[in-house]
């Protein structure tokens, strides 16, 4: 009996070692986790005005939720919330938009912080970003769409499509009147020849830039060769269309002679550069823009997401 028992005591100091200690240490994780989650809920806050304590409650429910649905941690979601309000909203609108943004990062595989700032950004450089907030939630929506989907069209990352709109494209875009799918479509078939990012930005920028001065001041020149770049309205042509103008213009020319062409158009070197490197792709722009690029199908990552979803829910884990 007496050697039962201190071997009884001694499997009891052992279950204490092996199941007290990982309890205590989970517990302190839980708490720091906790403690951070709450730091930058405040951080985020604070900028925010005054936030009701329902309100308060309301956005980090919203937070929360995020991580039991994505593979974003709440921390994040309460991150996303400062950039949000950066943005201009406050806490109604970024509860709402909070969704958009996780899954908006998670396609692009990326910080939720940076996901809110590269999305704000791109929406607003857009003249996308309104005042009624159901209207600018769809603006948000739509961003987030086109970027994602062109990702899985094109060889460039959802942050490569993100950061050329940002560097002057979406202003460029805006000047001109022309909306994001169609940028996007330029932007994927610079990508497509490894002309991508910040450097695609440029491009695009330029090129919609010396199109117009061109067409201004260069219209004998155009005429000439049957290009025309803004329609009879005004408006400039899609540029689907100005490109195949272009494309039939320079078709059987020696480069020395496509070079003469398209300075007597008005054309810089920089920006014959990227005019040579659309030469060909007018169809594939056309598809871009007519096919299902830009339709409301789910991308391969969203069905990915949506099938993991599901079996998480049948296994009982969210």
């Amino acid at each position: 009996m007496s050697r039962t028992g201190k071997n009884l005591k001694s499997a009891g100091m052992s279950m204490t070692k092996g199941i007290t200690a990982p309890i205590t240490a989970i517990g302190a994780l839980s708490t720091k986790i906790g403690m951070e989650f709450e730091d930058s809920m405040q951080k985020s806050i604070s900028i925010m005005g005054d936030v009701s304590d329902s309100m308060r409650n309301n956005m980090g429910e919203a937070a929360r939720e995020v991580a039991m649905t994505t593979d974003k941690s709440a921390k994040q979601a309460a991150d996303s919330y400062f950039y949000l309000a950066s943005a201009g909203m406050d806490a109604k609108e970024s509860i709402k938009a909070l969704p958009k943004v996780a899954n908006f990062a998670t396609a692009g595989q990326f910080k939720m912080s940076e996901a809110t700032d590269l999305l704000t950004d791109a929406q607003s450089a857009l003249g996308l970003t309104v005042d009624d907030t159901a209207q600018n939630m769809k603006n948000m929506q739509r961003v987030s769409d086109v970027l994602v989907k062109a990702n899985t069209e094109a060889n460039a990352s959802v942050q490569q499509f993100s950061e050329a709109l940002t560097n002057k494209a979406g202003a460029a875009l805006k000047t001109v009147n022309k909306d994001i799918e169609e940028g996007s479509a330029v932007l994927a078939v610079l990508a497509d020849q490894g002309i991508k990012g910040q450097k695609a930005g440029n491009e695009l920028s330029r090129t919609l830039r010396y199109m117009k001065k061109a067409a201004l001041e260069n219209k004998e020149a155009l005429k000439k060769h049957n290009v025309e770049i803004f329609d009879g309205n005004g408006n400039m042509r899609n540029m689907a269309a100005i490109t195949k103008d272009l494309e039939v213009a320079l078709k059987g020319m020696s480069d020395q002679e496509k070079a003469a062409t398209l300075k007597a158009m008005g054309f810089n070197a920089e920006t014959q550069g990227t005019i040579m490197k659309l030469m060909g792709s007018s169809e594939q722009m056309k598809k871009y823009i007519q096919s299902e690029f830009f339709d409301e199908k789910p991308t391969p990552e969203q069905k990915l997401r949506n099938e993991r979803k599901t079996k998480l829910k049948k296994l009982g884990v969210i």
